[in-house]
């Protein structure tokens, strides 16, 4: 259903995604709002969210850049302008006269390079990054293995966690760190993944499994965690409707409940108890043990499937240690309702390259709008869209439905400087995506099973396991190795759709703690542009 050659001219009632001729150049669009339909925008805010057209700086700004100058333009290469300032201006001899002033000289644009930039957090008006999350995402410099691979003890959150800022150090490890973007690369797996501090954890039910704690009793029994006070008693007490302010753990102004980022209070204060009710993982536990019991097209490992999972091996292994598939038999019958169906017609209409441009066909479209027909008949669905409309957070299926049809299936490139819009949500999470150096998401079952049954991956070993049925799964696809895949066996698709939604919905990027089938459970998500799945996971 791929075809590299169509052309696509779709109806705005089939989907939200268009292609005009024109609409990659903000030659005569320099407005004031954000157009899905277009490749690329030339909005105030497009620096914000990386989706600037490349002549946004010639045609947009206030005063514009001269067309003969390099400023604000390093790395690009503009279509219609007199000379150019990406490194390619060298070999054809049209670089602007002030190239070296801009770009540095010598064919290396300095906001190009990791050179003391290791360990940096995320920049959006950088052309590439240099932490290490930049690998998930493909938007690494091209020196960041040489510059940023193990040269540095200063670049680790390694005992650094909490502690108060430091400027002699490039990088932080305390709670504020991320909202001014100067986390080590490590912050999350040392800081947050190891359950020492509150951030995402606030008003969560006590856990004796947990060094800390970060529900409203800790103070009374001197076992808070040490971000407590900052990330949990935060009030909207004369903050309504103040601007954002990066200084402060949450937010009181109507952008909040989107981002994710209200204060406590927020709705009693702000909204005298009108406005949405906040989710806590209390709520998020009751809807996920519902969701799993209504969850009737899930797969039982004791009448529909075999698994062998022969050896277990380290997160980076690269000896195949399983000669056996992983998935021994699979009873296809269970695989025949709508859902099912809906989303293995899903599965060849994408691309894994993360460069490759996508396109979506009508009969693509046609194929998204009955998954989201089939899904959203469901129980699970149909509950979980409930559960949104009863907390006050969205007032209809339909508006819900728009929201998840556009964070999971709206297309967009992973690198910023990229206007190859070759990845979506969906893609990335329900099916995989590739790239040179290994696998990218790639977290459901299914797809690994008729993956592996057509040949195409290699299982190399299990790298740990959680219930219920939770698999962290070494393996080879496409010649490309993924080191560590976590996956949950048998879910529908429906049931993974409903519970990465709500998780990214809520939480907006941070860990998502709850319990599922009595066993302890995690998932965590990121965004892309503020808007857009980035990926979601459950955490093995």
């Amino acid at each position: 259903m791929k075809s590299v050659f169509c052309l696509l001219v779709l109806l705005p009632a089939v989907f939200s995604l268009t292609y005009t001729p024109g609409t990659d150049t903000c030659k005569d669009r320099c407005i004031d709002h954000y157009d899905l339909y277009n490749l690329c925008q030339c909005t105030e805010n497009c620096e914000l969210f990386g989706d600037c057209c490349l002549d946004f700086y010639v045609h947009c700004v206030d005063p514009p850049v001269d067309e003969d100058s390099c400023e604000g333009l390093c790395g690009l290469f503009t279509s219609g302008k007199p000379c150019q300032c990406n490194d390619g201006c060298l070999d054809f001899g049209d670089c602007c006269d002030d190239y070296d002033q801009f770009c540095g000289g010598g064919g290396v644009d300095p906001d190009s390079s990791c050179k003391d930039r290791c360990g940096i957090g995320y920049d959006p008006a950088l052309t590439c990054q240099c932490n290490d999350e930049c690998e998930s995402y493909s938007n690494c410099c091209d020196d960041y293995n040489e510059q940023c691979v193990g040269v540095d003890p200063d670049l680790t959150c390694v005992d650094r966690c909490g502690n108060g800022y430091d400027p002699g150090l490039p990088c932080q490890c305390n709670d504020q760190c991320d909202q001014f973007g100067n986390c080590c690369d490590d912050y999350q797996d040392e800081c947050l993944l190891n359950d020492n501090y509150c951030k995402g954890r606030c008003d969560t039910d006590y856990d004796s499994a947990l060094p800390c704690q970060c529900n409203l009793e800790c103070p009374n029994y001197g076992n808070c965690c040490p971000d407590f006070d900052t990330e949990c008693t935060a009030s909207c007490d004369e903050r309504c409707d103040d601007p954002f302010d990066s200084n402060q753990p949450c937010q009181c102004n109507t952008a909040c409940t989107s981002k994710s980022d209200c204060c406590p209070d927020y709705n009693e204060i702000c909204l005298n108890g009108t406005g949405p009710v906040p989710i806590t993982e209390a709520d998020i536990t009751e809807l996920a043990e519902s969701l799993w019991t209504l969850d009737v097209n899930r797969l039982s490992p004791v009448n529909d499937y075999v698994i062998n999972k022969q050896a277990q091996v380290g997160d980076g292994d690269d000896v195949d240690m399983s000669p056996d598939p992983f998935f021994t038999s699979v009873n296809e019958s269970a695989l025949s309702s709508r859902t099912y169906q809906a989303f293995i017609a899903l599965m060849d209409n994408y691309i894994s390259d993360t460069q490759a441009f996508e396109i979506y066909t009508l009969e693509e479209l046609a194929e998204i709008e009955e998954f989201l027909d089939a899904i959203f008949e469901s129980d699970v669905m149909s509950t979980t869209t409930q559960f949104f409309i009863d907390k006050g957070w969205y007032e209809n299926e339909a508006e819900y439905r728009e929201w998840a049809k556009e964070v999971w299936f709206g297309n967009y490139s992973r690198k910023q400087s990229d206007q190859n819009f070759g990845s979506s949500g969906f893609e990335h999470v329900f099916l995989g995506e590739t790239r040179s150096s290994g696998v990218t998401g790639f977290h459901n079952w299914l797809q690994f099973y008729f993956q592996e049954k057509a040949g195409d991956l290699e299982y190399y070993g299990y790298v740990r396991e959680n219930e219920p049925n939770q698999k962290g799964l070494a393996f080879v696809w496409k010649n490309v190795k993924k080191d560590f895949g976590s996956m949950i066996i048998g879910s529908s698709p429906e049931f993974e759709f409903a519970m990465f939604s709500v998780c990214f919905r809520v939480k907006g990027g941070a860990q998502c703690p709850f319990t599922l089938d009595g066993s302890p459970t995690r998932i965590q998500t990121y965004n892309i542009r503020e808007i857009y799945i980035g990926s979601a996971y459950f955490i093995v």
